[in-house]
Order: structure tokens, then sequence, then C-alpha cells
């Protein structure tokens, strides 16, 4: 074990644990794992970690002359014999629960948290944890946010929160560490819980469950890093502390990493929550980045002469401005330096050498898409690689790229192993950008020149493998977003008039919440577009209006278009319309609002009269004689929430960002 677990095999030998683990064989094989292979230490309990924890692994290290005793073999035996017997002894975790690893891939917390954790270098960042346990012994606030620049490192510390545990009791399985959780969560579906928005993942698999146990829990920490990459990270943010606020329970806290953009810092403000700003220019920062460096080079004895690696740290923290991005690439920029010296160790005088090192993640990232370009076969392969993976609104599989790259598989792959230090590969084999400062970076001719990018070519490829792959899941969601961006108008307009298209589209989705979800989204993509009030195509306000019902039932569709258009309507949508082929009430003339109608929707639910309605962006606000505040959602006419606590009749409300405030006679 000591050997696989450090040798050049390790890497293929989780992938077949975790192949089988996929293919539910760890039935099985867990049952014959040897006792050093549920260590910390070793790095194996990753996708296994629930099943490991709960069973006793047989003891294989009786050996001599490389054989096992009769002993050995004897409890091996039986463990099998007993895992085929029953085979819930492999854990106390039911089907449900197992699947929801597949679920939601691609990754293992633990794995992901030990593997962000080994960059953390000891005696940095201190002043940062302070202010984490600071906050957590002072209990005042459920949610904490660390705000940072793209490239600042994050990520790096919130995978050590994880990593360490018990500076802030975290714990990364709610399974194993609140009892009755186990069970709470299976009674959960989780179908299709990957394609649902993130707020609706955390209904799922934390509040809903969460909020069947009792109040008497171990205070636990939940950490979610880097919500700026989140779609709409802005609404993400809302909801999700609107949630944390409102609806968890008070032992459960969460800890929040992001970058500075949009409605994100004023949201922090107006919900009073506890944040720390990481500033690039912070004398902490830079000591932190050089101790980083300095480490980094103490690792690297065959290639940095070790008498001056203070001095050299200190030259190299000033090129990283700051960025802990940067010196990520410096290990192997350190190596090819060495390789093209051609004898002796880097020295001192080599690495302080203004045209060594890049100055800059700009100047990192000029040398490496540079080297992309070369390495692929010049500018018409980069230029085809590279846009549509700027433009796509999620990681894009090796399939797609195929078609987009008009290669074949193995050229493809080749291509993205020449990139993979520029691009990541999740477990669901999808692929990014490793960065989301990289495709800033792209965007803007002024920092990458002539190594940037057109977003509107990547828009053009996307557009083009949506059309020829119109059933595709990817192409339902995106299709419209990216024949508009791409400036193919009338595309979008086809697919938005085309009866068959629209019901494909609004079928996305294993159950009601996922439906309106998407359609959701649809209608939000044409309003970001300038297409929602469009004469080419009624549809957006179409679904506006019909989200309720299409997102119960998509065979809805037919119904609904009659009932609003007609019969004898002359809408494209109308003309196309298909029949279902299962039984159907088809109305006999129009009862229902028109697409045009300047009604969009009746906001039912307060039990007395209206005194005070206030709007901002997609949230209204009602005040009412019933003593409660309620907030809709503008496009669907949901109502969100119900806000209780006046004991007399609400006068006015107003809301700012993410405050609504409310006055009342009591």
């Amino acid at each position: 074990m000591e050997k696989i677990n450090k040798g050049d095999r390790s890497d293929n030998c989780l992938k077949e644990f975790q192949y089988a683990g996929n293919k539910r064989f760890d039935r099985i094989v867990v049952a014959a794992l040897e006792e050093d292979m549920t260590k910390p230490a070793t790095g194996w309990t990753g996708r296994f970690q629930l099943a490991l924890t709960r069973q006793a692994p047989v003891n294989l290290s009786e050996c001599s002359n490389g054989s096992f005793s009769d002993e050995a073999i004897e409890r091996l035996a039986n463990a099998i014999r007993i895992r085929i017997v029953t085979p819930e002894a492999s854990s106390d975790l039911t089907p449900l629960m197992r699947d929801i690893y597949p679920r939601l891939n691609p990754c293992s917390s633990e794995v992901w948290a030990k593997g962000k954790a080994e960059k953390f270098t000891i005696g940095t960042r201190s002043w940062i944890i302070d202010e984490f346990c600071d906050w957590y012994n002072k209990k005042q606030s459920a949610v904490f946010i660390l705000v940072g620049d793209g490239g600042v490192g994050k990520s790096v510390i919130m995978a050590e929160l994880c990593h360490r545990g018990g500076a802030l009791k975290t714990d990364e399985d709610l399974c194993l560490s609140v009892p009755g959780f186990a069970d709470a969560l299976d009674s959960m579906s989780f179908g299709g819980i990957r394609d649902k928005p993130l707020p609706d993942v955390f209904q799922t698999i934390l509040v809903d469950p969460l909020n069947k146990l009792g109040a008497d829990q171990m205070r636990q920490v939940v950490v979610l890093d880097a919500l700026d990459e989140c779609s709409s990270s802005d609404g993400v943010l809302t909801k999700v502390i609107r949630t944390w606020k409102d609806a968890m329970p008070a032992w459960l806290s969460l800890v929040v990493s992001t970058r500075p953009e949009g409605e994100i810092q004023r949201g922090i403000t107006n919900n009073s929550l506890d944040f720390k700003v990481l500033e690039l220019k912070d004398e902490e920062n830079f000591r932190d980045i050089e101790k980083h460096i300095e480490h980094l080079l103490c690792d690297m004895k065959d290639t940095v002469e070790q008498k001056d690696i203070a001095a050299c740290a200190k030259i190299l923290s000033e090129r990283s401005e700051g960025l802990f991005l940067w010196a990520s690439f410096l290990p192997e920029t350190l190596n090819r330096m060495h390789g093209e010296k051609q004898g002796g160790v880097l020295t001192l005088q080599d690495i302080s050498h203004k045209d060594a090192i890049p100055n800059g993640l700009g100047g990192m990232f000029e040398e490496y898409f540079e080297r992309l370009r070369d390495k692929i076969g010049g500018n018409d392969a980069y230029q085809s690689l590279l846009p549509p993976i700027v433009a796509a609104r999620e990681p894009l599989s090796v399939e797609q790229l195929i078609v987009v790259l008009g290669r074949t598989t193995k050229e493809t792959k080749t291509i993205i192993g020449n990139a993979r230090n520029l691009l990541y590969q999740g477990g669901d084999g999808r692929v990014a950008l490793i960065h989301k400062r990289m495709a800033d970076w792209l965007l803007d001719d002024d920092l990458s020149g002539d190594l940037g990018v057109d977003i509107k070519d990547g828009h053009i490829a996307l557009a083009d493998y949506c059309s020829s792959s119109r059933d595709d899941v990817f192409s339902l969601r995106h299709a419209v977003f990216h024949l508009v961006k791409s400036g193919e108008h009338a595309g979008g307009f086809e697919l938005l008039n085309d009866f068959a298209w629209v019901q494909s589209a609004i079928s996305v989705g294993d159950d009601e919440a996922q439906r309106r979800a998407t359609i959701g989204n649809l209608i939000r993509d044409c309003v970001e577009l300038g297409i929602y009030f469009a004469p080419e195509s009624d549809t957006p306000r179409f679904l506006s209006k019909a989200v309720h019902a299409l997102s119960y039932d998509p065979n809805e569709l037919a119904s609904q278009v009659l009932a609003r258009l007609g019969h004898e309507s002359k809408d494209p949508l109308a003309l196309s319309l298909q029949t279902p082929d299962q039984p159907w009430l088809a109305p006999t003339r129009v009862t229902l609002a028109h697409p045009r109608d300047p009604l969009l929707h009746v906001l039912k639910g307060h039990s007395r009269g209206v005194n005070s309605v206030a709007i901002q962006g997609d949230t209204i606000v009602s005040g009412s004689r019933d003593n409660t505040v309620r907030i809709w959602n503008a496009t669907s006419g949901e109502e969100q929430h119900v806000l209780k606590g006046h004991s007399d009749l609400v006068n006015s409300v107003a809301i700012q960002g993410d405050t609504i405030v409310s006055g009342s006679d009591d």
C-alpha cells in the first residue's frame, strides 16, 4: 500500500476505485481493502468515505514469505460472503443516499478540501483564520463572507478550514456527524438534483432534512466556495443568505467566499453580515505570499539553489502582485527555466533577471497561453478551442468539444491534455478554464493582445452546435441565448416560434420545481437579450403567463396555446401546434389572458386589503391589512416569502437592494 499510495500508479488505482463506486461495486470491493487503506494519510477515503467509516476493514497484514495466513484468508472469505448475502453490511447508507454522490458529481468534498489544503503554507493566513474564529465564537451572525479578487487564494483558505476541522469544529459530512440527518436525507428525492438551481439544491439536501431534526445539535459550519462562479451569483447570494437567516437551524452556520462583484457587496452591507475583505496590497497578504513562495522553492532543491531562497522569494513575491494564482504557475515555470539552462540549478541571478519570470498574472497568462497556442498547432486551433469555452455558461463535455472543434475524439483529447495547465476537467469529464480570471484576461484586448478571443466567435460556435444537436439538453437550455448573442436573431425567434422545440425545452427537468426553473431561465434569457417584448415572437410573454401550468405538466402546452391564442390564431406557435399523444382537453375558445395582455399576473395570498406595494428588479413587496408583508417574483408571479411579526395592519413597504422595510400601525 505504501508503494502504491506514493508511487506513479496511485492515480490509476484511485480511478479504478471511483469506477467501481460509480458501478456500485463498492459492496464487494471495500470488503477486501487492506487496513492501511482506511487511514486518512493514505488519501484513499475519497468517494468511499461513507462506506469505509462504517465498517471494519479485513486485516490482511498477516503475511509471511509472501503468503497470507489461513486465518487471514478465512476472515476475507467470510467478509465477502457476508457482503454478498447482506450487501447492506457495506454501510448503513440506503441506495438513495449512495446515489447522491453520482447525482452531485463531479467531486467529493474531502478530496477537494485535501487537494486544495495541500497548497496551504503553514504559518500564512493566520490573520484571516483568526477573523473566522472570532466570528465563530461570538455567534452573532449565521453567515461569514470572505471577499477578495480572483486569484488571491480564497479557495485554499476555505479548503484549509475544512481540512483543519478543529479550528471551526467543521465536519465535511453531516451524515456522519449529525444524529438523524442520514435518515432525514433518505426521505428526500434526488432526481435531477444536478440540474436544479443552487438555492433549490440547498433546499433539498439541507433545509428540508435539517428542519426535521431537533434543535439540540452540535454546531456545524458549511463551507461554500467561489459563489461568484455560479451563474446569476447575485441572486444566488441573496437566496442562500436569506435561506440561512430565515430557515436554517441556529446550530448550522455558513462560510462563503466570493469576488466583490455586482450586488454582492451591497448584499453584505444590507444584511449586516460578518465579512473579511482580502486586499491584494495588504502587508499581511504580501508577507504570506513571500512565505508561500519560499516554501515552494524549498521543495525544489534539485531546481533552485537553496542558499539564497529568502532573497529569491522576496523578488518573486513582488512580481506576483499579491496573487497566489500567479504563484501556482511558478513551479512549472522554474522547472522549464531549469531545463533550458542545461546544467546547474537556478541561482539568484537567474531568477532576478528582469525577463526571466513574467511580472503579474497578466504576464504569466501571456506566457502560458502563447505556449498553448504553439503546442496545439497555431492560431486556428487556439481560436477554435478557447472562444466557445469562454462563452459557454456551463462547462463543455468532451463530446461537445469534438463537434465544436470538428476534430476526432483522439485529437480533441490531445488538445485538452496539452491545455491541462489552463483547463480544468471535472469528475464528469466536462471542461472549463481553471479560473474565472483567465476569461476576464482573454476578453480584454488591452491585456491579452493577439492572444485574446472574441466572445462572439464563441457564441457562433455554440450556436452552430445547438443547431446541429437540437435535442441535446445543453442546446435546449442555451440555444436561444447563443443564437441571439451570435447575431442570429432570426434563428432564436425560429426556435421560440417552433411548438415542438418549445415543448422539448420546457420539458427539461424531472419535477415541477426543475421545469419551473427551466422555463424561468428561458424567460430571463429573453429579458437579458432584449427580445422579451420583440414583435417577432410572443412566446416569452406566453411562457410568463403559462409558467405555473407548464411546469406542472409540459403536455399542457397545446391547451395553453389554444386557450390564450385561439384556434384561428396566425401566431407561429399556434400554427406549428402539435396535439399531444395522450388524451387532452382542447379549449373551444379563448379563456385565458393573451400573451400581449398588459396583465401579467394576479398575485393572490393576502386575506385582506393591500395598503402598499414596492418593486425592484424581479422582486415585488406588498404590505396588507392582514398584518403581513409578502414577497413575490415578478417574472413568475410566485409568492416567495411571507414576513410575519406585525400585530396590526401594514401601511407602507420599501425595498432597496436586499433590505425590505415595513411600517405598521403597531
